[in-house]
């Protein structure tokens, strides 16, 4: 009797329970980037004696910030909708994005009050996220 209990004890040691939820797990959803901060506009620049466009943004990513793999702007003509210029911004410091470029080499005018910026940010799933800026005129 002593033997058939000690087995039966060792049985119960050895044992493991497996629970179960009611199926596997979900994959995980990817979110597109999201800005926390956009902004874009110019000013005159006397060095180059001409006018500076820039994209400022912060992005973010519920992967973090070094998911994001793009950032650009695309300036449309808000009044008739078309493709005014693109540009692409650079990862600065933590979650920024930023671009500055001379007015000379842009389709842009600076006395036009009529932009609308769409910035885009692209993670390494191919999701999207965008926000729109409305840029003052620089003069």
């Amino acid at each position: 009797m002593r033997q058939i209990f000690s087995v039966l004890l060792l049985a119960s040691v050895s044992g493991c329970l497996v629970y179960s939820d009611g199926g596997p797990p979900a994959p995980p959803v990817n979110s597109a980037p999201w800005f926390e901060f956009a902004d874009a506009g110019c000013f005159w620049d006397g060095g180059y004696a001409d006018y500076v466009w820039y994209f400022d943004v912060d992005v973010d990513d519920d992967l973090g910030t070094i998911d994001v793999q793009s950032v650009w702007a695309d300036v449309y003509d808000d009044a008739t909708g078309e493709l005014a210029d693109s540009f692409e911004l650079y990862p600065e410091v933590g979650k920024t994005w930023y671009s500055a470029w001379i007015g000379s080499t842009t389709w842009l005018d600076p006395a036009y009050p009529y932009y609308a910026v769409v910035i885009g940010a692209e993670d390494s799933e191919a999701a999207i996220g965008s926000t729109t800026v409305y840029p003052i005129p620089c003069f």
